[in-house]
């Protein structure tokens, strides 16, 4: 069966808390929009289509499955053996796409079956790590960001100075004393 953009997006919120089927809607959900975003689009390019056509059928029978809660016989559960095999057709046309310039998705991890690995997040706002207060009274927040220094601003509240560090940057006190003098100046 296949599944418009409608019924993709439909079975993504349906089975939003489903620990089997929600990684496999939002695999699938994300191929739709990779594919979208590098073509005429999902109705249009029937490539991705062919290699999402298992994971299309895993979760037609999920829905069946739950429709059919009162009737006998019904549908069997789709199973982690079934997403693996259709998750092994999705890494094969990514990995045939490649050869050409590629199409990134992702593959969302399910119990008992991989996917790829979860995407570290860089904050976007900075996280304050450390507070410190001087001989003097004064209070100072080191903040760790990545990204670099903050555009000048203003900061509420009873914060005397700022002193930022770049990521990973291990401070004891002794280097947070030293930036807290060099912030003063």
């Amino acid at each position: 069966m296949w599944m418009n953009e409608m019924d993709i997006e439909e079975a993504e919120r349906h089975f939003a808390s489903d620990p089997l089927v929600g990684p496999a809607t939002y695999t699938l959900a994300s191929l739709m929009a990779a594919v979208n975003r590098s073509s005429d689009g999902w109705p249009y390019w029937r490539a991705p289509a062919k290699a999402a056509a298992q994971l299309m059928a895993f979760i037609d029978q999920a829905r069946k499955h739950e429709r059919e809660q009162y009737q006998r016989p019904r549908t069997p559960a789709p199973d982690a053996a079934q997403l693996r095999k259709a998750y092994a057709q999705l890494r094969r046309f990514r990995t045939e796409r490649a050869k050409v310039g590629g199409i990134k998705f992702r593959i969302k991890a399910a119990p008992g079956v991989p996917g790829d690995p979860e995407p570290v997040m860089v904050p976007s706002q900075p996280v304050p790590v450390k507070v410190v207060v001087d001989d003097h009274g004064r209070v100072g927040v080191v903040i760790d960001w990545p990204k670099g220094d903050i555009a000048p601003g203003t900061y509420e509240g009873g914060i005397d100075y700022v002193v930022y560090t770049k990521s990973g940057t291990r401070l004891d006190r002794a280097a947070l004393d030293k930036l807290a003098e060099e912030a003063q100046s």
